[in-house]
């Protein structure tokens, strides 16, 4: 599959998992990187991104990112986290 966007995001679960970042510096961090995809004028986007930005624990956080990754798989986006 050619991928219209890419967001690399391995680092940040790394240093979360590492305890080197916050849960909040790791959500707030990948909630950046998607908005710098240039994804633009994409309500259903958007509120996934909003799911993620208020996500208040990893709980909420993995769903959010369930829901990301079935956008992602509609919309050619590359999500790694490794």
């Amino acid at each position: 599959m050619n991928w219209k966007y890419q967001v690399h995001v391995g680092d940040l679960f790394a240093a979360f998992e590492e305890g080197k970042a916050s849960f909040e510096e790791t959500r707030n961090g990948v909630v950046e990187r998607l908005r710098d995809t240039g994804i633009e004028d994409d309500s259903s986007f958007d509120d996934v991104v909003d799911g993620i930005t208020f996500a208040d624990d990893v709980d909420e956080f993995d769903r959010a990112l369930d829901d990301l990754y079935d956008w992602a798989d509609d919309n050619a986006l590359w999500f790694q986290t490794f």
